[in-house]
């Protein structure tokens, strides 16, 4: 039994703009998860798993369980801290540091 993988396991972003590895993070995670749960299902051992994936045993077990209970492969929803500016005093803030900036360059 043969398992391809891909390249990707060997690919290095840490070279990308912050900007494109920010938006790329959610497509890698789901790789991630992806080849973890499907090795698990071919029967690799989860500590074996989490040698090849670079990850503790611990967050593979808990994304095994989690796909195995039908919970999915995306990340739970959070609640988070509330905010405290709304969106218009974010962005008058944002072009007043803009101006700013222009002004002194």
């Amino acid at each position: 039994m043969t398992i391809n993988m891909g390249n990707e396991l060997f690919m290095d972003n840490h070279n990308l703009e912050p900007s494109v590895r920010r938006n790329s993070v959610g497509t890698r995670q789901f790789q991630e998860r992806s080849k973890i749960f499907t090795l698990n299902h071919f029967g690799v051992h989860p500590r074996t798993i989490a040698w090849f994936m670079n990850r503790h045993i611990s967050t593979v077990n808990r994304w095994v369980l989690r796909l195995r209970d039908g919970k999915g492969i995306c990340d739970q929803k959070r609640s988070g801290r509330p905010r405290i500016y709304t969106d218009a005093t974010q962005l008058k803030t944002i072009a007043f540091y803009c101006c700013l900036q222009r002004e002194t360059v």
